[in-house]
């Protein structure tokens, strides 16, 4: 198992010397076949819930750190490149700087592009694989949906079994499970994509924990509301620095 300890001093090199000392102290005390070992040094690091936090880990003095996250996924299948790349960046704002209020603006300005229409289409396409026949599915699911309404209209290159299907949700009345396109389609005949759907189900899901924990609401970041929260206080103590 593992432990934490919140050491006294702020230099890296006697933060690694207060471990060492505890790691020597405690090993002292311990019987033979039970040992602690210093596995790295936290500068920064923020507690979510249990057993899931990020944080800034120096693995030795010499070292350069590196971002370490526990039981917070920063990629998973059903999720496009832009939420790694935003949320990548947004522990690397908070976990590097220190700066929270740049890293609320810098989401801030992921979502303004993305509302503007600013963010490329790549970056916003999800990837599923078409594992079996059509007919085999039961229920309906965005890409399989997609291959119907390519072969209804008549496209060439309909993908077969096995094929790794690229989507983008639009907007439109229907269920989002029906407003799978192509990224090509949706250039061809320029149609806006669903921003609510994208900043609902894929960009702040992932990060609403890390807001709850800085003051902030998924909905404010939806709505574009400006509430007091934590993050104010902390800005007008000291600048938003951690």
């Amino acid at each position: 198992d593992s432990v934490m300890v919140k050491g006294l001093n702020e230099n890296i090199e006697d933060l690694f010397k207060e471990a060492e000392y505890l790691e020597k102290e405690i090993n002292s005390r311990t019987p033979p076949n039970i040992k602690m070992k210093v596995e790295g040094v936290f500068t920064k690091i923020i507690f979510l819930t249990k057993k899931k936090y990020a944080g800034y880990l120096y693995e030795s003095p010499k070292d350069e750190g590196k971002i370490v996250m526990k039981g917070i996924e920063t990629v998973r299948r059903d999720w496009c490149d832009l939420v790694t790349e935003t949320l990548t960046e947004f522990f690397k704002i908070i976990l590097i700087k220190g700066d929270v209020e740049e890293s609320i603006n810098y989401l801030k300005s992921v979502i303004e592009k993305l509302r503007k229409g600013e963010i490329e289409l790549e970056k916003l396409g999800i990837v599923k694989t078409l594992s079996r026949p059509l007919s085999s599915y039961k229920g309906q699911q965005p890409h399989v949906e997609l291959v119907k309404k390519m072969i209804k209209r008549g496209e060439a290159n309909i993908p077969s079994v096995g094929d790794r299907i690229t989507y983008v949700i639009v907007a439109g009345p229907q269920k989002i499970v029906e407003r799978a396109e192509s990224i090509e389609y949706v250039k061809k005949y320029k149609i806006p994509i669903d921003v609510n759907y994208y900043l609902e189900h894929q960009l702040l899901p992932p990060l609403e924990r890390v807001l709850e924990v800085l003051g902030y609401t998924k909905t404010q970041f939806i709505s574009g509301s400006k509430q007091l929260s934590i993050l104010s206080v902390l800005n007008s103590q000291n600048n938003g620095k951690l």
